[in-house]
């Protein structure tokens, strides 16, 4: 019970201080070219599948892409983490390339985001005022930092809404 209480208050440092340096700038991307499968067998050790939730990877392009891959690491632990905290069971990464982007889709069957909170969910420090949500633990910065880190590699993070569950999808750029 401590290890799992310090760890949980070592995220929670971690992501103030994300919060904090992007709010001044200091947060610095160190842009690079991967190749997207070199890079997906970098991060698939990290998420193992486990018996209350699966990852299914798809990869559809080989084109290079930039990125911090730390941070691109980063936004998509903070996509998981909410996934399963939200009763996902399957999380589903879809690799492909539209145009000059690399795209990146995380959707899962978790209870999804009500159509009402939809709209503010980047804000910095929202959290939905739905009972059954706000129980569980948060800090209402995790999207905020993922969006803004994903800008800071030059790309972005959209919400799609599902029927069932969430859609994210992370564009970065492809090399030029």
């Amino acid at each position: 019970a401590v290890r799992a209480s310090n760890k949980k208050s070592q995220e929670l440092i971690e992501t103030m201080l994300n919060a904090s340096g992007i709010e001044q700038s200091a947060l610095n991307a160190q842009i690079e070219m991967e190749l997207p499968l070199a890079f997906l067998d970098s991060i698939k050790p990290y998420f193992p599948n486990t018996e209350s939730c699966q990852f299914h990877w798809q990869l559809d392009t080989h084109e290079s892409f930039l990125c911090d891959r730390g941070m691109l690491t980063l936004i998509l632990k903070n996509l998981f983490d909410n996934s399963i905290k939200y009763g996902a069971t399957d999380i589903h990464v879809h690799c492909h390339s539209v145009k000059k982007d690399f795209l990146i889709e995380v959707h899962d069957n978790g209870v999804g985001i009500d159509e009402k909170d939809q709209p503010m969910i980047f804000e910095k420090f929202y959290r939905s005022g739905d009972e059954k949500i706000r129980e569980r633990s948060g800090t209402g910065l995790g999207l905020y930092i993922a969006r803004e880190m994903a800008k800071l590699q030059h790309g972005n993070l959209i919400f799609k809404p599902l029927e069932k569950g969430s859609c994210f999808i992370i564009s970065l750029p492809h090399v030029k």
